[in-house]
């Protein structure tokens, strides 16, 4: 299985919340570092439960929009932008993950995001994501005008 195959399955699986099949495309002790903050996800565990949380901001995620794809057996690069509307209880997550504060979360909801992200990925020997780096660009939220 190419690198690309790797990381499409476990896109897959996230998108449908097969959670058991997402953390078996992973190595068991490997990293997810999002990038510049440098905060790392260690383990299938909290790699699952970052991926899970982020996934749960929306009330309906839109079918990723890929820019760029390209992979080799080894590594991969998938760059899109994830875009849906705000979902009224995943609002406070998404508020802290734009870096807003909570008060800002009740005018979040129902609203729409956008956010360009970038992926740099390796697969392992064995056909398990050993390394991640995610980089998110700027988020873009449509608030309805005032005033």
């Amino acid at each position: 299985m190419s690198a690309r195959d790797v990381w499409h399955a476990q896109m897959e699986a996230g998108r449908l919340g097969r959670w058991d099949e997402v953390a078996a495309c992973f190595a068991p002790s490997r990293a997810w570092t999002l990038m510049p903050t440098g905060a790392v996800f260690q383990g299938r565990r909290r790699i699952v439960g970052l991926m899970a949380g982020g996934l749960d901001a929306a009330a309906v995620r839109e079918a990723a929009e890929p820019h760029s794809e390209f992979a080799t057996d080894g590594w991969g690069l998938f760059e899109y932008t994830s875009r849906g509307p705000i979902d009224a209880e995943g609002a406070g997550r998404f508020a802290a993950l734009i870096g807003t504060s909570a008060d800002d979360s009740g005018a979040l909801a129902g609203q729409r995001f956008e956010v360009p992200v970038c992926f740099i990925y390796h697969v392992d020997a064995t056909g398990q994501i050993d390394e991640v780096r995610e980089y998110l660009g700027r988020p873009a939220i449509t608030l309805p005008l005032t005033g």
